[in-house]
């Protein structure tokens, strides 16, 4: 561990805790009186933990309750640390530092991270971010009281919840961290998903009233800023939101809808300037990602954190995959949230009326227009979200993050397709 560390640990010690301080007598109890540290060198991991452990029984405190301290007690030196070296960006609060802590706090700073990957973070929303912890240190109160001096600094309080725990016998902690305000957790980070969005070329679904008839046409981005959003779609549609002065969004790859205050509309040019978003209620607000399984075995070919995986498809929907290991593979706890990229190919078939509405020889109907047939190979992007073994071949969860609008169309139309054959019952499924 680097003596930045110790150096920072002293200070804690001989001004954070008791009046006196306990950097001194903490030194004697670990056998280190009179070590000095070097801001550069590596010392021992041992020696902090004597050092931490020693501070615990003069305080009658916990390793645990030590360390936490220590992580907030250290939070704005590495904060002023981070920003004197360039590595924060301008803008950054709370949650923009705990997505970004393996790049935004140099391995020189925050010793955590000198072990990659130690640390994984997956931003979940704008008000969500969830952490994955494997260092051998066992230091995860440090990072939670880290956390929480980052959110002293911003004046943004947290909720951090850690329902696996390397303390209590799990091989790596997972870390909740959530914004302790409403009114932020229901704001859009319109850059995100809105450049997803337009990336992906979504077809966004807009629900608005115009003299007490109902309104849902479907349109698309134009452009965006971090606080705004230029829409195009139907006139009736653009006229619907201006009299309202709102209107209701439901977006493919988003679980909840979208409510946002219209700025400006030009129904004659099919185009809305769209403003304040944030996430909706009611039905479209509660919309889940119905997941379904496959009709006949598929095989998933991923590429995680540069290791090649297979595995077979257990279910899909429009928000991400879970498939069953295959053979010798193996993923371990280390890469959850690594970044993912993988195919697998859905297979469609024309629906079998038999002799009732069929046409034609054995009752087979004409495909529609647009309708997918046949072998559709789907590309994705995503993150590893969960790993499961339940004493058969293990099982993975990844979480779609990129995927090409073919491919989602692909993914939308076999989800649609699977959950219509579920509701038609044994007799009209194939």
């Amino acid at each position: 561990m680097r003596g930045i560390l110790f150096m920072a640990l002293q200070d804690f010690l001989e001004s954070g805790l008791e009046p006196g301080g306990l950097w001194e007598p903490a030194a004697v109890a670990a056998g280190l009186q009179g070590r000095e540290y070097d801001p550069e060198e590596e010392y021992p991991d041992e020696e902090m933990e004597q050092l931490i452990l020693a501070a615990a029984r003069m305080t009658r405190g916990s390793r645990e309750k030590i360390l936490e301290s220590f992580g907030r007690h250290i939070a704005p030196g590495l904060l002023d640390m981070g920003a004197s070296l360039g590595l924060l960006q301008e803008g950054w609060t709370t949650l923009d530092l705990v997505e970004h802590l393996n790049t935004a706090l140099h391995p020189a700073v925050m010793p955590e991270v000198e072990e990659s990957p130690g640390i994984r973070t997956l931003r979940l929303s704008l008000g969500e971010v969830a952490i994955a912890y494997f260092s051998k240190r066992r230091m995860c109160f440090f990072l939670k009281g880290l956390l929480q001096g980052f959110a002293d600094h911003f004046a943004q309080p947290l909720v951090i919840r850690e329902p696996v725990c390397q303390i209590q016998g799990a091989p790596f902690c997972r870390i909740s961290v959530i914004l302790d305000d409403p009114e932020l957790l229901r704001r859009i980070d319109i850059p995100r998903e809105f450049g997803r969005i337009a990336r992906e070329k979504e077809e966004l679904k807009f629900f608005n009233q115009l003299r007490g008839a109902p309104v849902a046409f479907s349109g698309w981005v134009v452009s965006f800023t971090a606080d705004e959003v230029v829409v195009h779609c139907h006139p009736d549609q653009i006229a619907a939101m201006l009299d309202e002065g709102r209107t209701t969004i439901a977006a493919p790859h988003m679980a909840l809808g979208m409510i946002a205050a219209v700025k400006e509309a030009t129904p004659s040019q099919g185009q809305a300037v769209l403003h304040r978003l944030v996430l909706a209620d009611g039905p479209v607000g509660r919309r889940e990602n119905d997941r379904v399984a496959p009709h006949r075995p598929v095989i998933v070919q991923c590429l995680v954190d540069e290791r090649s995986i297979k595995g077979e498809l257990i279910n899909i929907s429009t928000g991400g995959v879970s498939f069953r290991l295959a053979g010798e593979d193996v993923l371990d706890d280390s890469l959850l949230f690594a970044n993912v990229s993988g195919e697998l190919t859905l297979h469609f078939v024309g629906e079998r009326k038999g002799d009732k509405g069929g046409s034609g020889a054995g009752g087979i109907r004409w495909m529609e227009a647009g309708e997918l047939i046949g072998p559709q190979r789907v590309v994705f992007g995503g993150n590893l979200l969960e790993l499961q073994d339940d004493g058969n071949r293990p099982m993975a969860r990844v979480v779609f993050s990129r995927m090409d609008p073919s491919s989602r169309r692909i993914v939308d139309h076999y989800v649609h397709q699977r959950l219509v054959e579920a509701q038609s019952g044994p007799g009209e499924s194939r």
